[in-house]
């Protein structure tokens, strides 16, 4: 790595072209962004001779790898924000020069010889800046002096903005270009072999850069590969990625990162941690392994976009995944991420699929009415994800989560339906949802609760008129506290104003009262003679069976349900406390090995053995032998796989030993377990991925 200080134009002006690659993420500064790189040039020109103004740096390769035709080409790992805002400010001041006919300094010729084009090249050699596929285009446009065609570039907007800025008053041609003369960067030349670009980017994260934790997954995976398959990769896997995801909210493509791990996993890494899992996921692949890896996860994007982002072509299963969007889970797609899979695959017909959809649909809302928490459902869809047989698949996914109990249950009908008496239908995140559902239920004509309002039958004025205090009785204070939001005093209308606090008659009599809804959950209100506590109850009643229909619970008999019910395993004459060594030094470094695997790895469970511990999945993952002062560690799954950077592994292909696999590591203290976590967390994953 060199570095050293430069003028920036005269760095721009050197032979050569800066190439984006194809990795790195659109041009993306915004207006106040350009506004404050001309205040600073702007800054710069005004000031003494001597001034100079520092911009940052340019982080590049520069090897005989990027030698084309005899132009040097210079790989950017970092500054192509600045890079792409300086030269669209050139090619703006060059225009206003054009258009005033100046010469010298400002010259449009000069201008764009020096710093936009390399004059003597033709085709893409011939533009200084090379960008990514996504703005391309744009900046070559306004190179050659064309109006830009492509609006989902920022290209094109912040070139009109800077002209706009130029145009105005208050400053020179001549002010600016000074400003850009007495600009300095720190250019870093990185070594071809020598120095991980990766690296270097993630250092650049750590320091404030804004980049999300799939833009770090991006440039691993792209790293990793040779340089020849940036282009054919990306525009094969990871565009149509960014394409399905670029109008979706902040952090949803790191949020389908998170589930895509856990499925393949296992476990269930941090948001704010998910390149960190990937990385150590993907360790151990390279080439076409890589390149499966990608296609993989372009795959399981396109499923989770199409779930979440209402881009299923299929109307009726985009109707279902509706459904779930509104529940505001988003929980839920780990696990149908790994169904829709299954569905694309064969293992089921789409009756099936839908079925499946429809019973996470009522496992989530029973759930929320409830009042479960969430934060059990990602380890609690991890485990369900192992149990799934694909030749019973609807009927084991019922059983896995039938036979959840405590903070993991599904609902019973009877839990239900008396959480649904008293749950606040109106200020509840799902209260529209569920209006929705219970008005359209087996319902041909659709009744869009958009175009109604949410109206309390019983109104929430605390000074209720003299007609209503006599209707509730003299406990009417009582009964508008417990009753006004629930469920039986809830309605919709689209004459809310009209209704307003009036007496229950009139909101049944006027035009658009209750007698005249078209709405099945005003169905009976007009004939009532009056609104008081047995009717909301009665109505909340009708309302909760119903309920109970549109979201019902699976039934499996007693003995379908215990087939799938794993035996209680025997005990076990061994525990952990069977070993001698438990009661010295390394007994508690053991029990919280012991602990962390238990609680990191899904679905692994302990078998203590006469000679060594077991932790199994399908098969054997890490034994642990005992010994006095350490503990010694194998790992069941091929030496030449690991990825072991520290040097914690030793090779016991040809070597007699009590555990299982060709992997020995040596744990003697607590200072090592995050490191031999790391280590046995590729075992798992290479037994998820094999077995």
């Amino acid at each position: 790595m060199k570095a050293s200080q430069v003028h920036l134009l005269s760095f721009l002006r050197s032979p050569g072209q800066f190439v984006i690659p194809i990795y790195q993420r659109a041009y993306s500064w915004d207006d106040r962004q350009c506004r404050q790189l001309l205040a600073d040039i702007l800054a710069a020109g005004r000031a003494p001779a001597d001034h100079t103004h520092f911009v940052g740096s340019i982080v590049y390769f520069k090897t005989e790898a990027y030698l084309h035709g005899g132009l040097q080409q210079l790989l950017v790992i970092d500054g192509q924000q600045r890079l792409t805002t300086l030269l669209l400010l050139i090619r703006a001041l060059a225009d206003l020069a054009a258009d005033r006919g100046l010469s010298g300094d400002l010259a449009p010729s000069k201008l764009v010889n020096y710093y936009l084009v390399n004059n003597e090249e033709t085709g893409a050699l011939r533009y200084r800046l090379r960008l990514g596929p996504a703005d391309r285009r744009a900046l070559q446009q306004v190179v050659n002096g064309t109006t830009p065609d492509d609006a989902g570039s920022r290209v094109g907007h912040n070139y009109q903005l800077l002209r706009t800025l130029l145009a105005s008053g208050g400053h020179s041609l001549d002010e600016v270009y000074r400003g850009l003369v007495r600009l300095t960067a720190v250019e870093i030349s990185l070594e071809h072999g020598k120095d991980d670009p990766q690296l270097i980017y993630e250092s650049l994260n750590s320091t404030g850069l804004d980049l999300t934790q799939a833009d770090l997954v991006r440039n691993y995976v792209l790293m990793k590969l040779p340089p020849e398959n940036h282009e054919e990769v990306y525009e094969r896997y990871w565009r149509p990625m960014d394409a399905a995801f670029r109008d979706a909210p902040a952090g949803v493509f790191d949020r389908f990162m998170r589930e895509y791990l856990t499925l393949r996993t296992g476990t269930v890494p941090r948001l704010d941690r998910v390149y960190e899992a990937f990385k150590v996921y993907a360790r151990a692949c390279t080439g076409d392994d890589l390149t499966a890896l990608l296609g993989d996860l372009h795959q399981s994007a396109n499923y989770y976009a199409r779930m979440s982002l209402g881009k299923e072509p299929d109307s009726v299963l985009a109707k279902h995944f509706k459904r779930i969007k509104a529940l505001n889970t988003d929980i839920v797609y780990l696990l149908l991420l790994r169904v829709y899979g299954d569905y694309a695959a064969g293992a089921m017909d789409r009756a099936e699929f839908v079925a499946v959809v429809e019973m996470m649909e009522s496992f989530i809302l029973r759930r929320s009415i409830c009042a479960i928490p969430t934060n059990a459902l990602d380890k609690l869809f991890a485990i369900v994800n192992t149990e799934i047989q694909l030749e019973r698949y609807v009927e084991s996914l019922q059983a896995a989560l039938l036979r959840q109990t405590d903070r993991r249950r599904f609902p019973s009908d009877e839990e239900f339906h008396a959480a649904l008496q008293t749950w606040d239908c109106y200020t509840s995140r799902n209260s529209l949802y569920v209006l929705d559902r219970l008005e359209n239920h087996d319902r041909k004509e659709y009744a869009d609760p958009r175009d109604y309002t949410i109206e309390h039958i019983m109104p929430q004025n605390p000074n209720l008129g003299p007609e209503w205090r006599r209707a509730l009785g003299e406990n009417w204070r009582s009964i508008q506290r417990a009753y006004l939001h629930t469920l039986g005093n809830i309605t919709l209308t689209g004459y809310n104003p009209e209704l307003s606090d009036r007496p229950f008659a009139v909101k049944q009599s006027m035009e658009g009262g209750f007698r005249h809804s078209p709405l099945r959950l005003n169905a009976g209100l007009g004939e009532l003679a009056d609104w008081n506590e047995a009717e909301i109850r009665a109505r909340g009643q009708r309302l909760a069976d119903l309920a109970v229909q549109v979201w019902p619970r699976p039934v499996l008999d007693a003995d379908t349900l215990a087939s799938y019910t794993p035996p209680e395993p025997p005990k076990s004459v061994y525990t952990l406390d069977s070993y001698p060594a438990m009661d010295g030094p390394i007994g508690p470094l053991v029990r919280e090995l012991d602990a962390r695997l238990l609680s990191r790895f899904a679905g692994l469970r302990c078998e203590p053995l006469k000679l060594y511990i077991a932790y199994k999945l399908h098969t054997n993952v890490v034994d642990v032998q005992v010994q006095k002062k350490s503990a010694k560690l194998f790992l069941n799954m091929p030496f030449d796989v690991i990825d072991d950077p520290l040097g914690l592994c030793r090779d016991v292909r040809n070597i007699g030993r009590y555990g299982n696999g060709e992997i020995q590591i040596h744990l003697t203290s607590a200072a090592q377990l995050d490191e031999v976590m790391d280590l046995i967390q590729q075992s798992y994953d290479y037994h998820l991925r094999n077995t």
